[in-house]
This record gives C-alpha cells, sequence and structure tokens, in this order.
C-alpha cells in the first residue's frame, strides 16, 4: 500500500502532516508515503525528528492552497500546488490514495476535474462517522461539500452512504433517515419534502424523517442532508463534547471527595473521552470521484494524520469503495 499525503495543506501544516507520517511510520509495517510539499521544509521537520526512513519519498511541491482561496479559481491560479500534484499522482496510479488537510471547496473541485465523477453521480459526499449511543455510529453526509443540493442529490447521498457504512461494518442495508425540523411528513422546505418522496421510490433502506437529536441515538444508521445542514450539526456535537469534557473536569476537581469518586470511574471516564477524541473517528472521504481522497479536518495535529494514516487509510486502501460505487451506480 502507498499513500500519498499533502504536507502542505491545513493549518498546521506541514509540521502536522510530516510529523504524524513520521509516527504512523514508527507504529507499523505494510505501507509506504509519498509527502506532497516544499521538499526543504519536508527534510529539515524530518532531521529534527530523526526520521530518513525509506518508505518515504518526497515530491517537491512548494505551492499550496490556502483556506482563504477560492476553490472554483485556485485549480487554474495553482495548478502546481501540493493538492493538486497529490491528485495528479493519484490518477497515474502512482498512489492508493491522497490524504489532505487542505480546503474543503479545493478538494471538491479539485478531485471532480483532475480524477473525474463517478457515472451517475453528480456531486460527490463527504460522509462523517458520529458516535451514537449504541457504541457505534451514525453516518452523516453531506458533512460539507455540497451546502446547496437538489432533492436527486439526497438519494444519491443515500446510496453512497449505505455502501460506505457496509465498507466500514459488513452490515448490509444499514437504515437511511433524512434530517429534518420534525418527523412528520409534512415537514421542511420543498427541496426537503421532494427528496422525502424520491427517497421513498429508491432503492434504499428508507426509514422517514428524523430530527438532529436523534443521530446521537442510533435509530438509523445513515443520515442524509445537505452539506451546510451537515457541516454545521458536526461542529455542534464536536462543541458540546468539548464543553461537556471541560465541565466534567470541573466537577471532579472541585474537592478530594469528587477526585476519589473520579478515580473509581477513571476507565469509564477515559473510554468516554476517547470515544469522543476527534482524532479517533477523523479523516472522511469524498466518495463520487474516480479516485480515494481522504479529507481530514483544517485544523488537524500531527496525531490527527497519524489516525488517519493507521485506521481510515489503512482500512479503505483495502475496501475496493470506489469500484463498489462504480457497479452500484451503473445499474
Amino acid at each position: 500500500m502507498k499513500f500519498i499525503v499533502d504536507a502542505m495543506g491545513g493549518d498546521n501544516c506541514p509540521n502536522a502532516a510530516v510529523k504524524g507520517v513520521v509516527q504512523a511510520i514508527r507504529a507499523k509495517e505494510g505501507f509506504d508515503i509519498i509527502l506532497v510539499g516544499d521538499k526543504k521544509l519536508i527534510n529539515t521537520i524530518l532531521d529534527a525528528e530523526d526520521c530518513h526512513d525509506k518508505r518515504i519519498t518526497i515530491i517537491d511541491a512548494p505551492t499550496y492552497v490556502d483556506m482563504a482561496d477560492n476553490p472554483v479559481k485556485v485549480l487554474k491560479q495553482k495548478r502546481d500546488a501540493s493538492m493538486f500534484k497529490c491528485m495528479d499522482l493519484l490518477k497515474e496510479g502512482q498512489g492508493d490514495l491522497m490524504i489532505s488537510a487542505g480546503s474543503t471547496g479545493a478538494l471538491l473541485v479539485g478531485s471532480s476535474i483532475i480524477l473525474g465523477r463517478i457515472k451517475g453521480i453528480n456531486s460527490p459526499s463527504m460522509p462523517t462517522s458520529i458516535p451514537n449511543r449504541t457504541g457505534g455510529f451514525t453516518l452523516l453526509l453531506d458533512s460539507g461539500l455540497n451546502p446547496v443540493i437538489k432533492p436527486d442529490n439526497y438519494v444519491q447521498f443515500a446510496k453512497i452512504g449505505s455502501v460506505y457504512y457496509n465498507v466500514l461494518t459488513g452490515a448490509p442495508n444499514p437504515k437511511v433517515g433524512l434530517l429534518n425540523m420534525g418527523t412528520e411528513n409534512s415537514k421542511g422546505n420543498q427541496v426537503v419534502k421532494e427528496a422525502f418522496e424520491e427517497l421513498m421510490d429508491a432503492n434504499v433502506n428508507f426509514a422517514g424523517n428524523i430530527e438532529s437529536g436523534d443521530i446521537l441515538k442510533g435509530h438509523v444508521q445513515v443520515v442524509v442532508c445537505d452539506g451546510f445542514t451537515g457541516n454545521c450539526v458536526i461542529k455542534a456535537i464536536e462543541g458540546t463534547a468539548k464543553m461537556l469534557t471541560g465541565m466534567l473536569r470541573g466537577i471532579f476537581e472541585k474537592s478530594v471527595k469528587n477526585k476519589a469518586a473520579y478515580v473509581v470511574i477513571k476507565g469509564d471516564m477515559t473510554e468516554m473521552k476517547r470515544t469522543m477524541n476527534t482524532d479517533e473517528s477523523a479523516g472522511a472521504p469524498i466518495l463520487g470521484v474516480n479516485g480515494l481522497v481522504i479529507k481530514t479536518h483544517g485544523n488537524s495535529k500531527d496525531t490527527t494524520f497519524a489516525s488517519v494514516i493507521l485506521k481510515k487509510a489503512m482500512l479503505l486502501s483495502d475496501s475496493r469503495i470506489v469500484e463498489r460505487l462504480t457497479r452500484e451506480f451503473a445499474k
């Protein structure tokens, strides 16, 4: 297996990307890395980490996509940027997948044009795994790629999410819910109402409308919505998790008695913190293009990159999900 990593995308790069690659390389065998970015900067970081492993190849690409760059124009303005160079390498078959913490919009535009969309999919989607009360997770898509969508996109997202959930868990025919402001069939704007009707007729296990609070209950395994709504939901959940963690820490530090109580439940608290850690579920694939592109959040740390490589990339590289989606939409 060979993974292509955009060393320049993201708020904390190249440090986070390069150090994360080093951690992953030292933790596990079985894969090689192509680091794409400013070769001089990358080598400086590798020197500081005392790591020049033969499993790491560097491709020089000092230009990078800034978060403020216009996603539609940047492909023409910075065609030699590290993000797009990664896509070129992926298209040429020099790696199994690519990972970037760069601009979501630029990743969508770049992957759609350079790699091309799977026939039958007009809007690629980015599913995000959200832990739920069953001990498993719920897939939410779209989580940021497509702020505005049409009714048929909801059906495409439902099919994409169903295939991806099967890849991650092995479970067939997952239940699909439509995110809405209420569970009644009459709820929602005109687009969502039309999407409801199309999902009813689609070849998916559609369970009807759900509210945002139901995502965490695990009653459905796949939730579809537009990217604007999905991104707001995810950030609200992440913010709530951080707030609760801070509040619990304050409670346990209040008194000796509370500290003693923490000792008793420390194991359970550690497991809860692990479940709520965004590094654990980091890395969302852009599904619907002819290549496997994994997006990790813009403020990813080195531990985030390492986790994405060791968990998500290792899993998805063997899944052949692009081929599976191609077959599904060929029907």
